[in-house]
């Protein structure tokens, strides 16, 4: 298989799985080709008509609102095409329509970082062998490896340093970067009391494996630290932050990660294997966006919430806070895990506008309904007319759940 074959057969999957796009801006088409791994024309030219809003091949008289469904009966080979580009030749204005227009329309087998991206997510799993070579001969990184691993041994795919580690590493490296030493070639040891005491930073070196330490030994004042020492840490780190930014799956390791927890459909999880994730990672930002997904619009919050460590249970919190959709069953779990920040909605309507709970309560899932219930029937204030109401209108969901309260 040469690469225009391989760009033929990945620009078909995308096109029939995803869609085929059309480009008329010469500007965009000229990017795309300049920046594409593979770029090939699948067929020749065609002339389209567009008028009263619809498009027609010149020997056709059915139109379509889409170009692309009217060139996929064309021949066929435009069904190998994963983009359209589209040239206006001439236009003009008639009584008889909403205006007509010409366009010849190329198709093209593109495949560009975009698509690589859309590839991996498509195949990352019993992956067909003509697809799988096609991708290794326009050189497709892919998650098939990285997708074992995740959902057999998750062990595998954590880093060897942890981020905040190497945060550490870095600030130091861009602090040694910048020092200024003195006519003995030392630097005081003060210079790095960021990093805390000194006892605790070297044994926090001792970790990482780094044989240097900040210590005055070799200096002609116990207040300083030699340059050589200075020097030896930093080359240790710097070789620690190389190794251990440089894994084996390069740049498509954090891309895979954003798949997993972004994209991955719920079948194909290992509900396991996010948790160990989730625990290790010390990126706050990837974090939070995992926890804030999965409270707007997801299964899983509780359970990764539960095995995040306190102080990172109380920045996503925070963060949740100011999410403007609530969810009263997270918002319950959190409020049972010590959060009495966390405002109730359903009870602050219990509590003041009875009407408006009871309005709330009613199009909610059976078990946000069973959740509320027992908020209700924990909380210190009895409202008359929503207890009336549920007494009369729910009757089994009640004794269900002050049976198990």
């Amino acid at each position: 298989m040469n690469k225009e074959e391989a760009a033929r057969a990945l620009a078909k999957e995308l096109g029939s799985r995803l869609e085929r796009a059309v480009v008329i801006e010469d500007s965009y088409k000229d990017s795309l080709l300049k920046n594409a791994l593979a770029a090939y024309r699948v067929g020749n030219p065609v002339n389209v008509d567009f008028y009263d809003n619809k498009f027609f091949l010149t020997s056709l008289t059915v139109g379509k609102e889409n170009v692309i469904d009217v060139l996929l009966g064309y021949k066929g080979f435009f069904a190998e095409a994963n983009y359209c580009f589209l040239e206006s030749i001439h236009a003009r204005i008639s009584k008889y329509s909403n205006g007509e227009s010409r366009f010849v329309a190329t198709p093209y087998a593109l495949i560009g970082e975009k698509e690589a991206s859309s590839l991996r997510g498509m195949f990352y799993k019993n992956v067909p062998p003509d697809i799988a070579h096609a991708m290794n001969v326009l050189k497709v990184d892919n998650f098939v490896g990285l997708y074992e691993k995740y959902f057999s041994r998750p062990d595998d795919l954590l880093l060897p340093v942890k981020k905040n580690d190497i945060d550490v590493a870095e600030r130091f490296i861009n602090l040694a970067g910048t020092l200024f030493y003195d006519k003995d070639n030392e630097v005081a040891i003060s210079t790095f009391n960021s990093f805390g005491h000194i006892n605790s930073f070297n044994a926090w070196l001792d970790g990482l494996g780094i044989s240097a330490h900040i210590d005055p030994h070799g200096s002609t004042d116990s207040r300083y630290v030699s340059k050589d020492k200075v020097n030896s840490i930093f080359s240790q780190l710097s070789k620690l932050v190389h190794d251990t930014k440089h894994t084996p799956y390069g740049d498509v390791f954090q891309e895979f990660m954003e798949f997993v927890f972004f994209s991955l459909p719920d079948e194909d999880r290992n509900i396991g294997s996010d948790k160990r994730i989730l625990k290790e990672f010390t990126d706050l930002s990837f974090v939070v966006d995992v926890l804030s997904k999965e409270y707007v619009r997801g299964r899983n919050f509780s359970a990764y919430f539960e095995v995040l460590d306190k102080d990172m249970q109380s920045r996503v919190v925070k963060v949740l806070k100011g999410l403007p959709e609530r969810k009263p069953l997270y918002d319950s779990f959190l409020w049972s895990r010590g959060f009495k920040d966390i405002a109730l909605d359903h009870l602050r309507l219990y509590e003041k506008n009875p009407e408006g709970f009871i309005e709330y309560f009613k199009d909610k899932p059976v078990e946000e309904k069973k959740v509320m219930l027992k908020d209700v029937m924990e909380h210190d204030s009895v409202n008359e007319k929503v207890i009336e109401w549920l007494n009369e209108n729910e009757p089994d969901l009640v004794r269900e759940v002050g049976f198990n309260t």
